[in-house]
């Protein structure tokens, strides 16, 4: 959903996405979908909220992805910020993991730059 909130998918999001969806092992039907969002946005059901939030480590891992997916073209527009705090919300993953998993993200970013410079 972060990757479609400036409406379109970039490729450095596509390649991010599909690294993420290669480690993750699942069932086909549910593959298909997922890879279905690579063309078209999804859509917000409250089990999908649910099934995340449900265990807080989870809830922040998938807020680290989306902040990381709002990373990928280095720039957060206004519509991912304001979708990131949505995610947050919908989570309930509080404002200080927030802040540090925006932390890491930038010192990952920072890092990757350095090393390509």
């Amino acid at each position: 959903m972060c990757a479609w909130a400036d409406g379109q998918i970039h490729e450095r999001e596509r390649v991010i996405l599909s690294q993420i969806i290669a480690r993750i092992d699942l069932a086909d039907e549910i593959h298909s979908v997922v890879h279905n969002w690579m063309n078209e946005p999804p859509s917000e059901s409250e089990g999908f909220w649910e099934s995340l939030r449900s265990n807080p480590e989870t809830a922040k891992t998938a807020l680290y992805q989306v902040v990381n997916m709002a990373a990928a073209d280095h720039v957060f527009q206004f519509r991912e910020l304001s979708m990131m705090a949505h995610f947050r919300g919908k989570l309930n993953v509080s404002l200080e993991d927030f802040n540090e998993i925006i932390t890491t993200i930038e010192k990952l970013i920072e890092t990757s730059e350095a090393a390509l410079n």
